[in-house]
């Protein structure tokens, strides 16, 4: 589900922009990037763009506005931290609105309710679980892969969906009849691939899982 440039006023669109700057300009100056000085790291950050992109690329679409496609930001979120994952909305909109899958003017409110708001989600919940409950690797993997990506994507669609609501694009009616009654379904396809990419590379890969520490999880 993406914010579509014909349905949203200039006023939306410029009001994703002026929130999106901000956060990007934060996330850039925060980001750990000495930890991308071995290519090794600038590969799999690379790769796991370009594989949210061709994610992205799958979709099912109803009405403009209103379509289907997994998201992947949980699985980047934890392997890159919050900095990096908010930052790669841009490449991953960027390489969708040069195929002909989103376009430049809702490239700030896609990004910010699409990528940002999904990466806040992941990154709280992952906060959550690492302060109040045991540090058990089937823990992290459900939690902060399964829970959270299903989570993330609730909170992502229920928000655009509010968004364009309000805006006057889409009624309320259409959406609560013929879209979210395939939520629960998506949510539960999201939360499984996003869970079971991170219990994959924790298990082959644990140095490209930023947030995941073997003296944590495991040694204890």
């Amino acid at each position: 589900m993406e914010a579509d440039a014909t349905l949203l006023s200039a006023g939306w669109r410029l009001a994703g922009y002026g929130l999106l700057l901000p956060a990007l300009v934060a996330a850039w100056r925060t980001a750990p990037r000495d930890r991308l000085r071995e290519p090794e790291m600038q590969h799999a950050l690379l790769g796991s763009i370009v594989m949210l992109v061709a994610l992205w690329w799958i979709r099912a679409g109803v009405v403009p506005g209103l379509g289907f496609h997994f998201f992947g930001v949980t699985m980047l979120t934890l392997m890159f931290g919050w900095q990096f994952a908010c930052l790669a909305a841009v490449p991953v909109l960027l390489a969708g609105a040069a195929t002909g899958h989103g376009d430049l003017a809702t490239l700030g409110i896609n990004a910010l309710l699409l990528f940002l708001l999904p990466v806040a989600t992941t990154w709280s919940l992952h906060r959550f679980a690492r302060r109040y409950l045991p540090a058990n690797f089937f823990v992290y993997v459900f939690v902060n892969g399964y829970l959270a990506a299903a989570l993330s994507m609730a909170a992502a669609t229920l928000s655009m969906a509010a968004v364009q609501v309000a805006a006057g694009a889409i009624g309320g009616a259409y959406l609560l009849g013929e879209f979210l009654p395939f939520l629960p379904m998506l949510l539960l396809s999201e939360g499984f691939i996003n869970g079971a990419v991170i219990a994959v590379l924790v298990a082959t890969r644990p140095g490209w899982v930023w947030t995941f520490d073997d003296a944590r999880y495991l040694h204890r």
